[in-house]
């Protein structure tokens, strides 16, 4: 890191003596020599990494050596996943040598890193009275700001969850510049480890095991809630030398890399997806590069201005942030400074300019950072730049934490950081919520354009109405056909949609009151034949409708009860299965219950019967020692007597008698200043209203209307996987024309699908959770009782199942429940419960239940190789209708047998592989073979 080497030179000098002292006394063997040489030129490399068990020898053999201790603090002080560890080797420094010169600044650095920032300034202040150079003075009193801010940003943590994205993206090396798609299913970054073209290489890009891994730009795709194996982005792009991942345009078209050479400091170039590879990169023009270093960029959603940091002449500082408008020519304008609101007199880069054009997220050494590089935000109003923000603690760490970028909706945002226990140097983070306390005001179109059926590249001029000018020009994707427009508010906007040889197709989009993020999707189909296009499919309604139905769905779900319902499921989510001592759960009944009632709930649990202070009898079902525990009870509890619907969890903590709110504060951080209330009662959807799913007449399909079904919602509603997910089906039909109910589209999209029963189906949706198309079900049969025989259907993979069909449950549902419910929606990611789900569960199977080892997934499976496992033989290919070809391996009858071959892959350096089940030939994952409880059928 450069702050990190900027006193290096310094260091080096007080030490130089050392080495030859050491050679002069004849301690060293020939062998010895020529090791601590190695040692001390990759250490003047700034090769920390290779250095450091070098070094580790010597001291063991060396004990009193201090040279060795100070190099090896050094070492560790650059090592961002263990530099806790510099901190022993340098106190021993400074207790033996306190005069050392630097000693007590780099163990302060050492305690400002690990948090400790007390301690930091107090041997800061020690070194500042050791009346060091001007450069030092100054480079400590930056440390004591870092330290200064840390006391008070670390101790008021933003309530925003920071993790890991691990496996397969992260790696032991490094990973960093994550670029996110606008809609979130792209994820492009750069890489630097064994995987880098050309290996370990020397400055002169020649092979050298003492060189360095030189970047590289990798892609993965994102499946569900999951990323995929990344692959090397190209040919087209990587090469031995540095390709680095900067910027990523708003609909993804467009590709700005960072190349340097022995000739080249560093310039920006842009690449263009065409189909879906990548074109070669051309660099930028000259009003961006300079001969000075060029590294990071960000391109405004119209495209129309480049934000980017340069170390020109002219700054602030190291590096400043410049922006760049383009001219009516098509070429760049004139860079121009940020000026002193942004940039300051440390280095200031990786810019990112949110889809909404106003907030720009930047990360700086200064302003108020921590240590290192921080993430700040400022908003342009009135064309200045607001007091930049930081973004706080555990977004911010004591190290590096850089390039940040988000989704368009702001739900979601992804860094690199060098945070202590990472999987590698530099990691890949997730930030949810990416705007703490705010959601960006934007609308996100998005959607396919077809010609004839087919994927094309269309044309789509976005222009302002009222100006009469041209906003911007951009391309659907030529093999996908996929589009995404971000639209700013405050504008009247004309779409036009242009696909040669067929007729344009114009919107009109009002957004100039906008308040809020929308996001709507709409296909576009072109039709030569104009009675192709009365035939086709029901045409979508107007996006500026979808817009408005979706703008009253985000003020339904603003209501205070919603987003109290939406809290209660999140707790349940994040801490149902937590235990704190002298903390129990229970459920308060209704104080009318009934003897009769009571003995049906001493069936399920005990009750206790007290007293209020008012003289009322309270009667409580418990106690239950996890909320989880307490919920599941509350759902039997409605099931056995719907008297009991309006029953509520409490929480006795230490004596005090709390509603779950009040016992977990921090997770209600939205206030209402006055009630709200919603159309539509959001926990009786989510728990099942008394609607009841009936029979299709038009095709004489039997739907679910008994208790089973209900029973479905409330136990498994919320349940996610891979590869699932529920629509609403209207009805089916073996002549279209019988279909009526076109007017619904107000709704949502209308999905019309021809299936091998000859039959065509009309289905909305699709939702992720059965609870979700259930709630989406209610709702449309309230306002349109014409819809009363819809119902919902799965869809897993691609193909549709009847609800019950995928949740059989084969084995009496007590007996299942309980050898299985600690395991069912548990993170099998989680190597301790896995490996207790191994323990407990891997003898049992059924007839038809087979385990393969998955090694790989691609959506260009020709990129894949596997020969580090050609030992075991060749791989099942299979291509799914998700459009993912998956390589197996083996087939075992027993989940145990399987782990045992998966460990053996894992040796062999496919560590991402993983255990996937089938049933008659059906690909299963474990999380459905565990819904399902296909387990103790039969023990091998």
């Amino acid at each position: 890191m450069k702050n990190l080497n900027l006193n290096l030179n310094l260091l080096l000098l007080c030490f130089s003596i050392l080495p030859l002292q050491l050679f002069s006394q004849g301690k060293f063997s020939k062998d010895e020599q020529e090791k601590l040489s190695r040692a001390e030129y990759l250490f003047e490399e700034n090769n920390f990494i290779s250095a450091l068990p070098l070094y580790l020898d010597f001291e063991k053999k060396y004990k009193s050596e201090i040279f060795f201790k100070y190099k090896i603090g050094i070492c560790y002080l650059n090592k961002p996943d263990e530099v806790e560890k510099a901190i022993p080797y340098l106190e021993q420094c400074h207790s033996l040598e306190p005069s050392l010169k630097d000693v007590s600044l780099y163990l302060g650095l050492a305690y400002l890193k690990d948090y400790k920032f007390d301690m930091a300034l107090e041997l800061f202040n020690q070194y500042v009275k050791q009346k060091p150079s001007a450069d030092m003075i100054a480079l400590v009193n930056r440390y004591i700001s870092n330290a200064e801010n840390g006391k008070t940003i670390v101790s008021n943590q933003v309530k925003s969850l920071v993790e890991n994205i691990g496996d397969p993206i992260n790696t032991e090396h490094s990973e960093y510049v994550p670029l996110i798609s606008t809609d979130g299913s792209v994820l492009i970054f750069t890489y630097r480890g064994n995987r880098s073209k050309g290996g370990l290489q020397n400055k002169s890009f020649k092979s050298d095991p003492d060189g360095i891994y030189y970047e590289d730009i990798f892609i993965s795709y994102r499946l569900g809630e999951e990323w995929l194996t990344p692959e090397g982005i190209g040919d087209n792009i990587n090469s031995n030398q540095h390709d680095a991942a900067i910027a990523l345009s708003a609909d993804g078209q467009k590709m700005f890399i960072y190349k340097s050479s022995a000739k080249i400091k560093g310039d920006i170039y842009i690449s263009y997806l065409k189909g879906d590879e990548w074109s070669v990169p051309e660099p930028m023009g000259e009003n961006i590069n300079s001969k000075s270093w060029e590294g990071s960029c960000s391109l405004s959603s119209d495209e129309n201005i480049l934000y980017f940091s340069s170390e020109r002449p002219g700054g602030f500082g190291g590096r400043d942030i410049y922006r760049s408008h383009k001219m009516p020519n098509g070429e760049w304008g004139k860079a121009e400074n940020l000026g002193p609101a942004i940039n300051t007199k440390l280095n200031d880069d990786a810019p990112f300019i949110h889809p909404d054009g106003i907030t720009l997220f930047f990360s700086s050494q200064g302003h108020t950072s921590i240590g290192g590089y921080d993430i700040f935000s400022s908003v342009l109003l009135n064309e200045k730049w607001s007091v930049p923000e930081n973004l706080g603690y555990p977004i911010n760490t004591t190290g590096d934490d850089i390039y940040y970028v988000i989704t368009a909706s702001g739900e979601k945002g992804f860094y690199s950081s060098s945070k202590a226990n990472g999987k590698g140097l530099q990691d890949i983070y997730s930030v949810t919520p990416a705007f703490p306390g705010v959601k960006p005001v934007l609308a996100l179109v998005l959607g396919a354009i077809t010609a004839d059926g087919e994927p094309v590249e269309a044309k789509i001029f976005v222009t302002d109405v009222e100006k009469g000018e041209l906003i911007s020009e951009f391309n659907s994707n030529a093999v996908s056909g996929k589009y995404i427009l971000a639209l700013t508010p405050g504008k009247n906007y004309k779409l036009a949609f242009e696909v040669e040889g067929y007729e344009q197709q114009i919107e009109y989009i009002d957004i100039k009151s906008l308040d809020t993020y929308v996001q709507v999707a709409k296909d576009l189909h072109f039709y030569k034949d104009e009675s192709e296009k009365l035939s086709s499919a029901i045409q979508p309604e107007p996006i500026q409708n979808m817009i408005r139905q979706e703008l009253e769905k985000v003020k339904q779900d603003n209501t205070k009860e919603n987003y109290e319902a939406k809290v209660y499921n999140q707790i349940l989510k994040e801490h149902g299965d937590e235990k704190v001592e002298d903390v129990n759960f229970y459920i308060t009944l209704p104080p009318e219950t009934s003897q009769k009632q009571l003995n049906n709930v001493n069936s399920i649990a005990s009750v206790e019967k007290t007293v209020s202070p008012e003289g009322v009898q309270v009667l409580k079902a418990g106690p239950y020692k996890t909320f989880l525990e307490a919920e599941i009870a509350r759902h039997q509890l409605k099931k056995a007597d719907e008297s009991f619907s309006k029953t509520i969890v409490t929480v006795n903590d230490k004596g005090n008698e709390k509603t779950v709110k009040e016992f977990y504060p921090e997770m209600y951080t939205k206030t209402y200043d006055k009630p709200l209330t919603a159309d539509v009662d959001f926990q009786e959807q989510k728990t099942g209203g008394d609607n009841a799913v009936k029979v299709n007449n038009k095709t004489n399909e039997l739907i679910s209307d008994n208790a089973n079904y209900k029973n479905l919602v409330v136990d498994l509603g919320n349940v996610s996987m891979e590869g699932l997910s529920f629509k609403l089906e209207l009805g089916s039909f073996e002549n279209p024309d019988d279909f009526t109910l076109q007017h619904l589209e107000k709704y949502g999209k209308i999905e019309k699908k021809l299936y091998d029963d000859g039959k065509t189906r009309y289905s909305m949706g699709p939702f992720t959770t059965l609870a979700e198309a259930e709630e989406f079900r209610q709702m449309i049969v309230k306002k349109e009782p014409q819809t009363s025989d819809a119902f919902v259907t799965v869809f897993y993979f691609g193909q549709r199942k009847k609800v019950e069909e995928f949740f059989n449950q084969p084995c009496d549902p007590v007996i299942a429940f309980e050898f299985l419910k600690e395991f069912i929606g548990k993170d099998l990611n989680d190597e301790k419960i896995y490996n207790e789900f191994i323990k407990k569960c891997g003898k049992y199977t059924c007839d038809g239940l087979v385990f393969r080892v998955q090694i790989g997934a691609y959506r260009h499976p020709k990129n894949f190789k596997y020969k580090n496992l050609d030992e075991f033989g060749s791989a099942d290919i299979t291509d799914y209708p998700d459009g993912i070809t998956r390589f197996t391996m083996k087939e075992f009858n027993s989940i145990s047998d399987a782990e045992i071959f998966r460990k053996k892959v894992i040796k062999k350096g496919t560590k991402d592989a993983f255990i996937t089940a089938f049933h008659n030939g059906e690909r299963k994952l474990l999380d459905e073979v565990i819904l399902n409880n296909f387990f103790l059928r039969r023990e091998l």
